[in-house]
């Protein structure tokens, strides 16, 4: 197979050289490039060189490189986007959990000052009172840390 795409390789590059393409001018000054010479018009031989050997073979090596290093930018791209995302759902999860806690804390406050409410409906003893503010105390200040931004 290899012997068969090397010879397929030496034939056409012996080709190309005899190649010619003919550069003429038309009626309005225009430059045209063609495979047939033209008749009543300047004509310029143009011979086509082979193509080097080593021309080609660093051709090929930058274009694999320039595929490489794209394909190398797409993959540290896709890992720049997929931390970014990782790192705004954990944001997100955590300012969600502050919330939460902040709300949790609210409702625990709420929920001692409506218990006080009905304690004084009742009527209370002075120990009971300080407790209350102690504890009411405590709630703000847990209502505070919870929902500081």
């Amino acid at each position: 197979m290899i012997i068969l795409l090397l010879f397929f390789f030496l034939i056409f590059t012996s080709v190309l050289p005899a190649a010619e393409i003919y550069q003429w001018h038309d009626a309005n000054g225009k430059i045209h490039f063609s495979d047939i010479p033209q008749a009543g018009s300047d004509q310029v031989v143009l011979e086509l060189q082979p193509p080097d050997a080593m021309e080609l073979k660093r051709s090929k090596r930058i274009q694999k490189d320039i595929a490489l290093t794209v394909k190398q930018q797409s993959s540290e791209r896709k890992q720049r986007e997929k931390a970014i995302a990782i790192q705004q759902k954990k944001f997100a999860r955590k300012k969600l959990v502050k919330l939460e806690r902040c709300e949790k804390a609210k409702q625990r406050l709420v929920q001692e000052q409506i218990r006080w409410k009905n304690q004084r409906r009742k009527g209370y003893k002075a120990l009971q009172k300080a407790r209350h503010n102690e504890k009411q105390e405590q709630l703000e200040i847990q209502v505070g840390w919870a929902c500081e931004k």
